[in-house]
């Protein structure tokens, strides 16, 4: 499954294989901020190489290896202490099957189908083969040693690792990860002696102590009083302890910075849950929405099958620090009803902070810039829209336009919305002119209202809209024909004879010309041309030679 060749035993033959496939766990390993928090899903396949033979002859499983123990161990190390590598996940795996004696080697596979990779792939694994001579570099860290002893505990001794800087460096999240801090990393070590802190009698003996000694009383003696020893200088004040570095993700700007907000739902009514969003959004102390980008609409990345997201971005000016933000935005995320069960899973609403100015920083809860911002369409396209000269900062930045027309989900947006702020309910269609004689009078001097005027208030909840007045309804009468009255005799529009006579003009006067005669044969006569008859050639065939040329 993993390696090729198999793995020859003390007589040079070919040792059996027990091979455990797909153990699947919950992890928190990664380099990347999100993946400490959020966990993904890691499978590891395992072979273990042993001799079966003692075991098969007797029919006893003290004779080899437990292979459900062994899944139990490949669960805890997938679930355990977090790692930065699959490599270091691997080779705690190897440390955990070889702390048992039947097995003489080894091989693992670790599998990360979800990890943080932009273009398109199936999985990716990391494969080591160890034994008794390569032997794993790594102890086995497993996550419910404590909770559960006995459970997949091999035969030989095992003893606690001592914590190291590295460990500490990778303990996970407690606000993420409660159950961590009460799980002690448990370390495989052959050979080590067990340790007792004590000898216990029987149960429920009492151990013997030693009987107490009459020691011979001295007489009182009263003792005289000792003088105080002189003042001298005093001592010197201890000197202040260095300061531990700030986080930069906790300390707020000394005057506004400017940040990028990216928001997206997919799950009720998308487009209203954003506007709210926008909303509350702005209405955060501390914070400012500048600009909002137009809506687009784009296909889901990654994750399940899901529906289409609404996507959006927001720049805003903020006195909070990264930290307040990253905290504020949560909040406003959990009023809309946003829940974390799975990774890329659809969900109510999503609110991550894109930039902060131009701070680069990582930590186990926020990462700035956003990690994958710079290979998401969904956020650069509508960012591009908003501030076309923007630029995102960080390792692979640059212009926000230039990185949208390179992203590698570009094609998976539909569309552009530029007017998505404006409820449906509140867009009232203009009422027609009402006529000339209803028409309000303006005062002289005010001039027409313009447009940037302030909207009169919304009516109350339950009130009733002020109709516009209606004009009066003349009574209907039925059509009279009226005939054409005739202008006045003496009136100037009264028709005259004289207007109407024809012209008098003399007619013209006949052509001197000859009259038109059509040509005719005696006029141009006809000249036929005789060609005398080409001389007939009787039909030869082309000879074999002609053909080639």
């Amino acid at each position: 499954m993993t390696f090729s060749g198999a793995v020859p035993g003390r007589d040079g033959q070919p040792l059996d294989q027990i091979r455990l496939t797909g153990v699947t766990a919950t992890g928190h390993h990664g380099v990347l901020a999100h993946e400490r928090a959020e966990g993904q899903v890691f499978r590891a396949d395992v072979v273990l190489h042993v001799d079966a033979r003692a075991a098969a002859a007797g029919d006893d499983l003290a004779a080899t290896v437990s292979y459900a123990e062994v899944a139990q161990d490949v669960h805890d190390v997938l679930a355990g202490r977090p790692a930065d590598l699959i490599e270091t996940v691997a080779e705690r795996i190897a440390a955990a099957a070889l702390a048992y004696p039947a097995v003489q080697a080894v091989d693992v596979r670790v599998h990360k189908p979800q990890a943080p990779i932009a273009v398109p792939f199936d999985d990716v694994e990391v494969a080591i083969r160890r034994d008794r001579v390569r032997t794993p570099v790594v102890s086995a860290v497993m996550a419910s040693a404590a909770e559960a002893p006995g459970a997949g505990v091999p035969s030989e001794p095992v003893v606690a690792a001592a914590p190291s800087q590295s460990a500490a460096l990778a303990e996970p999240d407690l606000a993420t990860h409660p159950d961590a801090a009460a799980e002690p990393a448990t370390a495989f070590a052959t050979g080590a002696p067990a340790v007792e802190p004590f000898s216990a009698g029987a149960p429920g003996e009492v151990p013997a102590t030693a009987p107490p000694v009459d020691a011979p009383t001295a007489p009182f003696e009263p003792v005289a009083a000792v003088p105080p020893a002189p003042a001298g200088p005093p001592a010197p004040e201890p000197a202040p302890e260095p300061e531990a570095p700030s986080d930069p993700l906790d300390e707020a700007p000394t005057e506004p910075v400017e940040a990028v907000l990216a928001l997206g739902a997919n799950l009720g009514e998308a487009q209203a849950t954003l506007r709210q969003a926008v909303t509350d959004i702005d209405r955060i102390v501390g914070l400012q929405v500048m600009e909002v980008s137009p809506l687009a609409r784009t296909a889901a990345v990654g994750g399940p099958e899901q529906p289409d997201f609404l996507n959006a971005v927001l720049l805003v000016r903020t006195t909070l620090s990264p930290r307040e933000l990253l905290h504020a935005c949560q909040r406003v995320e959990e009023q809309h009803g946003r829940v974390r069960e799975e990774h890329w899973g659809p969900r109510t609403l999503d609110v991550d902070i894109v930039q902060y100015g131009s701070l680069v920083a990582t930590a186990h809860d926020l990462e700035l810039p956003h990690p994958r911002a710079r290979e998401r369409a969904f956020v650069l396209v509508p960012w591009a829209e908003a501030a076309p000269d923007a630029v995102l900062h960080g390792l692979g930045g640059g212009p926000v336009a230039q990185l949208a027309a390179t992203a590698p989900d570009r094609t998976g947006i539909r569309w552009l919305a530029l007017d998505w702020l404006a409820d449906p309910q509140d867009t009232v269609a203009p009422p027609s002119a009402p006529p000339a004689q209803y028409a309000p009078a303006i005062a002289p001097g005010t001039g027409p209202v313009p447009s940037s005027a302030p909207l009169p208030p919304r009516p109350a909840s339950g009130a009733q809209p002020v109709q516009p007045p209606v004009p009066p309804q003349r009574p209907a009468h039925p059509p009279v024909a009226h005939e054409p009255i005739p202008p006045a005799p003496d009136s100037a529009f009264a028709p005259r004879s004289e207007q109407w006579a024809p012209p008098s003009d003399p007619p013209f006067p006949p052509s001197a010309d000859p009259p038109y005669v059509p040509p005719s044969d005696a006029v141009f006569p006809r000249v036929e041309t005789v060609f005398p008859p080409l001389p007939q050639q009787p039909y030869r065939p082309p000879l074999d030679d002609e053909h080639d040329r």
